[in-house]
């Protein structure tokens, strides 16, 4: 029944128009008598009458349907607390009332469903309502971002609080916007997207943020992805490091392969000019250019040098090396060429420890410093070049930092550091810094750097750099004092014949070794020989603890200590098995005295 077929309707509607009609009434008549009193009464009854049919409307039915519109108006924007003020019993409009009351109800109840449903999520979510604000964060929410439900009303509130920057901020938002929208066009969630989130510790997480579109209300979902990211950057650096060190070790390999082919032709060039000019005499004609040949040849020779320390084959004379000493003769070298850019100033501290390496490599590795140094030094101001020595405990985490290919184990170092305040270094030329060959002053400056980690990494110590464009570079290179004992090459192997040929091996090698049986004992022996320990020989086959779990045992206790394993089983199977445990070589069973010295000074150098 149509809201104009009610009785009572009809019955109102026609007073209306019964009062309205009455003006028409009164003007026919005045009209028909042409009284001035008949228009002033005309005036007064048409604007009571008018009064009247007003209020009769107001308080009719058009009223009663202004509330039931403002009621649906009101639940089409989420308002679940609308209700319609209708009489049911007294009004017709009441059915239509009691429906949007239904209405209502179900709405209420399916909110809560949403509530209760987002409360067992194990993901944090928040409800929000078509205008953006926020009705509903579950606890996993509050967990995860540390903030309380009333500080954030609407997604703008949202993102000031975990963007923080302006300039992201202001990005971030405009990016949700356009996803709601799109998503709303569409009736379907938006892209998963990943945002840097501050917390309310202060603490920053990775979050990947999706959106639903649910009639009225939405759900996000929230997805921290903070941990996962850490493993693939791990992962990343760990690759690059391994990519790093199988380059540098083929570039060692070529370049000692040059290196030694070349010192024979430099060594039949030097000494053919020795002997022409001996043949000829030093003022025969042809003399200075003999002369000159020989220098060129002589600078090759030292080029040739520097490549063997890269690759760590070159011939090296050891012998305990004084560090300050070392560095007063290489300052003593460098005054020469100072001149009139720059100062040399010396910081040496007394009574250092000693440590064993090639004394001559050590003076050419802090020449090498020294000349870039100042060579870093604009030529248009004077500057100065500091040398400074001392003794000092580093622990892993320091020594994690360090630019050899594999840091060495945490404890005392004797240092030198050589600081300049030159023009200094981006973070791109640090990064290449270590490159053979790589330079940004002019191509073909030589392998000096290069030479530098090498022969600081055959000696177990670390490279440090501090450099900042405009301020200046430090470069501190650590070397371990020779106080630990005698080297030791620990030996384990359930086999007591195999065990006791590879310790009169490594005993005829030169090395001090202990024999050992099984995990347990290797474990103790190694935490006993400290840093006296530099390799152990592991075999992989053992009755109670294999030598899988015992590398790893090993690797607890150092990261950087060098293991060769040892099997008769294949070589490729068992290295790809141990991949993650980075054993330092492998030794086949059974092995000559030959492959066993061979693998056992490959570990030792890496």
């Amino acid at each position: 029944m149509r809201w104009y077929g009610s009785w009572r309707i009809r019955t109102q509607l026609a007073a209306i128009m019964a009062v309205a009609l009455s003006p028409a009434a009164v003007l026919l008549v005045s009209a028909y008598h042409r009284s001035p009193q008949g228009v002033a009464w005309l005036a007064l009854v048409t604007l009571l009458a008018a009064l009247l049919a007003w209020r009769m409307w107001r308080s009719g039915p058009a009223r009663r349907l202004d509330h039931v519109l403002a009621v649906a108006q009101a639940l089409g924007r989420g308002d679940l607390s609308a209700r319609a003020p209708l009489d049911e019993a007294e009004h017709e409009l009441g059915p239509l009332a009691r429906a949007l009351d239904e209405a209502a109800q179900a709405l209420r109840g399916s909110e809560q469903q949403l509530r209760d449903l987002l409360e067992l999520l194990p993901l944090a979510a928040s409800i929000t309502d078509a205008e953006g604000g926020v009705r509903m964060v579950n606890h996993q929410h509050v967990a995860l971002f540390g903030y309380p439900p009333e500080s954030i009303p609407d997604a703008e509130a949202w993102f000031r609080l975990t963007q923080p920057d302006p300039a992201s901020q202001h990005a971030e938002l405009a990016q949700w916007r356009d996803d709601l929208a799109e998503a709303a066009r569409r009736g379907a969630a938006t892209p998963c997207r990943e945002y840097r989130v501050r917390c309310a510790d202060g603490t920053t997480r990775d979050v990947e943020i999706t959106h639903r579109p649910l009639g009225h209300l939405g759900v996000t979902v929230y997805v921290d992805v903070t941990e996962r990211n850490g493993r693939a950057r791990e992962h990343l650096v760990s690759e690059r490091e391994r990519l790093v060190s199988q380059s540098q070790a083929s570039l060692g390999t070529l370049a000692g392969g040059v290196a030694h082919d070349f010192n024979n032709l430099l060594t039949t060039i030097i000494g053919g000019i020795e002997l022409a000019t001996l043949a000829n005499g030093e003022d025969a004609p042809g003399a200075d250019e003999l002369r000159l040949a020989l220098s060129a040849a002589q600078r090759a020779a030292d080029l040739t040098s520097q490549m063997l320390a890269y690759s760590g084959q070159g011939v090296r004379q050891l012998a305990d090396v004084d560090l300050g000493y070392a560095a007063r003769r290489a300052a003593g070298a460098m005054l020469p060429v100072m001149g009139e850019r720059a100062d040399l100033n010396l910081a040496l501290a007394s009574s250092l420890p000693l440590f064993r390496s090639d004394p001559i490599e050590i003076e050419r590795l802090i020449v090498s410093l020294i000349t870039n140094g100042l060579e870093a030094v604009p030529a248009d101001r004077h500057g100065s070049v500091t040398v400074r020595t001392g003794l000092a405990e580093y622990d892993a985490a320091a020594l994690a930092s360090s630019r050899t290919p594999r840091p060495p184990r945490p404890g005392a170092f004797v240092w030198v550091e050589v600081r300049d305040d030159g023009v200094g270094m981006d973070d791109e030329t640090q990064r290449r810094l270590f490159e053979p060959f790589y330079s940004t002053k002019f191509a073909g400056r030589g392998l000096s750097l290069p030479a530098v980690q090498g022969i600081v990494g055959s000696c177990g110590g670390a490279i440090f750099i501090d450099s900042q464009p405009g301020q200046g570079t430090t470069v501190r290179v650590l070397f371990p004092p020779d106080n630990d004992g005698e080297p030791c090459v620990l030996v384990v192997d359930d086999d007591d014949d195999v065990r006791d040929l590879a310790v009169s091996f490594a005993t005829r090698c030169g090395w001090r070794a202990i024999g050992v049986a099984d995990g347990a004992a290797a474990l103790a022996e190694a935490a006993r020989l400290g840093r006296q320990l530099r390799v152990v020989l592991l075999d992989l086959s053992m009755p109670d603890r294999d030598g899988r779990a015992v590398l790893a045992d090993l690797r607890a206790l150092s990261a950087a200590l060098p293991v060769v394993v040892c099997s008769g089983h294949d070589r490729a199977e068992a290295l790809a098995d141990l991949a993650q445990l980075k054993p330092s070589g492998f030794l086949s069973k059974p092995f000559t005295m030959a492959s066993f010295e061979q693998a056992l000074q490959a570990a030792a150098l890496a």
